[in-house]
């Protein structure tokens, strides 16, 4: 065995930790669709507003909000969403300490509004070019690579002890690793089970030949 085995087992035991890191980032924020959350976001927005500008005078800002709402009436689509959360919260920035001044709204949601529809172009982005797809597929073979190299540095390390310590079993057994004690002890338990019964098949076997009947030939 090489003198550098321990510390190479020891970098590719943090390699594979951090690549498999890597792959359920990419499998997580491809699963995590913030859609739901920026609709509650619009809708939250586009309520205030309407109550902050519903005073019965007709200004610009009212007409910015009819704008608005003749815009994204039916929009669905993550590239639609996102546009209505930019218009919606550019105009509440423009309205921001009057809303602060209102019961019950988080001005906070301006700021994420204008996050949630970045993250939704994004992920419409995604969706067009297969990015996040091929990035999952590379990541996680990068990982199984890394993963087979380890595997195979430990084996040479439980190989050579078991060798070693081959005159003292409890030493050497643990080496061993949990899949082979498991097969062990499957195929010591198997073994045991067929046994006995082979045992009584022998002597059911025998039993049937000791007490056979004879046939007597026929007196002529």
């Amino acid at each position: 065995m090489s003198p550098d085995l321990a510390t190479e087992i020891r970098e590719l035991q943090l390699a594979v930790a951090a690549s498999h890191s890597d792959y359920l980032v990419l499998v997580q924020s491809a699963a995590a669709a913030p859609l739901d959350r920026a609709e509650y976001v619009l809708g939250e927005i586009r309520s205030t507003l309407e109550f902050l500008f519903d005073d019965g005078k007709q200004d610009d800002s009212d007409t910015q909000l009819d704008n608005l709402r003749a815009a994204f009436a039916d929009a669905a689509s993550q590239d639609a969403i996102a546009l209505a959360l930019e218009g919606y919260a550019e105009l509440a920035a423009r309205n921001l300490d009057a809303l602060g001044k209102l019961d019950g709204f988080d001005i906070a949601l301006v700021e994420e509004a204008r996050l949630l529809a970045n993250s939704l172009r994004q992920q419409s982005a995604v969706a067009l070019t297969h990015t996040t797809a091929d990035e999952q597929r590379q990541a996680l073979a990068l990982r199984n690579r890394l993963l087979t190299l380890l595997i195979d540095r430990v084996k040479r390390v439980r190989k050579a002890a078991q060798y070693v310590f081959r005159n003292f079993p409890d030493i050497a057994r643990k080496f061993t690793s949990p899949y082979e004690r498991r097969q062990r002890t499957a195929r010591r338990k198997a073994s045991a089970e067929a046994g006995p019964s082979a045992g009584a098949t022998t002597q059911r076997v025998e039993g049937s030949a000791t007490t056979g009947t004879a046939v007597s030939a026929p007196v002529r």
